[in-house]
Parts: C-alpha cells; sequence; structure tokens
C-alpha cells in the first residue's frame, strides 16, 4: 500500500497493529526456518576433517541441522525418527560443547569462515581434537 504525493509514491508505514504479510505467512518451500546454509562439495569436505571426532552419522546431523529447519524437518531429511535425532543431538552436543542446535551452527560457520578468512581455499585442514580449545571452547586451556 503506497501513499501518493505529488506524484511520487511513498510506502505507507505500519501501525503498530498491522503484521507484514511475509511475516504473517511462511514462503512455501521454505520451512520454519528463515535462515539455511549450503555447503559446496570443498565445505562438506573440510567439515569431515574438523568434525573428525564425532561419527559419519553424527557429521550427516550436523550439516542437516546446519541447513535448517526444526526437529521434525530434519528427522524427516535423515529418515530417522525424531527421539533420534535427539539422540544424536545429545551426542553431538557432549562432543562439541555445544548447549543447543544454534551453537552447532555457530561453531561450523565460525570455522569456515576462520578457514575462508586465513586463505585456506581448499579448506584442507588437519583434524582437530575435541580436547582442542578450538573445537569446545569450555574445555579450559
Amino acid at each position: 500500500m503506497c501513499i501518493t504525493v505529488s506524484q511520487q509514491s511513498f510506502p505507507k508505514e505500519p501501525s503498530s497493529f498491522e503484521v507484514a504479510p511475509a511475516a504473517r505467512t511462511p514462503d512455501p518451500g521454505v520451512g520454519s526456518s528463515p535462515c539455511r546454509m549450503r555447503f559446496t562439495a570443498d565445505e562438506l569436505r573440510y567439515l569431515d576433517v574438523l568434525l573428525a571426532a564425532l561419527t559419519p552419522r553424527e557429521r550427516e546431523v550436523t550439516v542437516a541441522v546446519c541447513e535448517g529447519g526444526d526437529h521434525e524437518e530434519v528427522a524427516a531429511r535423515l529418515c530417522i525418527a525424531v527421539p533420534t535425532l535427539r539422540t544424536h543431538l545429545m551426542r553431538i552436543h557432549q562432543k562439541l560443547g555445544a548447549e543447543n542446535k544454534a551453537d552447532v551452527v555457530r561453531f561450523v560457520s565460525a570455522r569456515l569462515v576462520e578457514a575462508y578468512r586465513t586463505s585456506d581455499a581448499s579448506l584442507n585442514k588437519g583434524p582437530i581434537h575435541c580436547s582442542d580449545k578450538a573445537l569446545n571452547p569450555k574445555v579450559p586451556a
């Protein structure tokens, strides 16, 4: 909705009681999470090395969590039951020192940003162990 003043259009400021249409209805196909990460093949290989302390299935769950969605969506994409997903997440949280899914996403994105910032074009660094301060910030140095 626009207000026209002397041949110029200005967007009308929504009142405090109006809700923008985009906020009311999510975009079809986007799911409940507005932000989703997508990984390149090089990034996935880098994450395999970075997350070597996790089992292969836990690494799949970590990537799926980063790709977004609630527990039901992630479990459906992985073809597992929600309680099984919760078990995987519990173990991932223990190994990474995370408290929730957001911490896992922050961990992964921070490591990828750091790899790009240090010009590691191949993203091929050596394995990092869970006792390392960089991997588990809650472990005392």
